[in-house]
């Protein structure tokens, strides 16, 4: 089994997402910390760069930075 950051062990989560517009990325945000506090399991988002607001973009720097991905 592979080991993650942070105490995380098993196989990776995948979570691939096109989050178009502003409420959509909300969801997104709210996606990303529900999963990350409810599994232990080593977890890789996948976003699609061209569909991303400049907001959204910043906050995932700051989601990469603050918590373990």
């Amino acid at each position: 089994m592979g080991h993650g950051k942070g105490g995380r062990r098993g196989k990776t989560i995948n979570i691939f997402s096109i989050a178009s517009g502003h409420l959509y990325e909300r969801f997104l945000k709210i996606m990303i910390l529900s999963v990350l506090k409810n599994s232990n399991r080593p977890v890789k988002f996948w976003f699609i760069k061209n569909y991303l607001s400049p907001q959204f973009k910043v906050a995932t720097i700051f989601f990469h930075s603050s918590l373990v991905f």
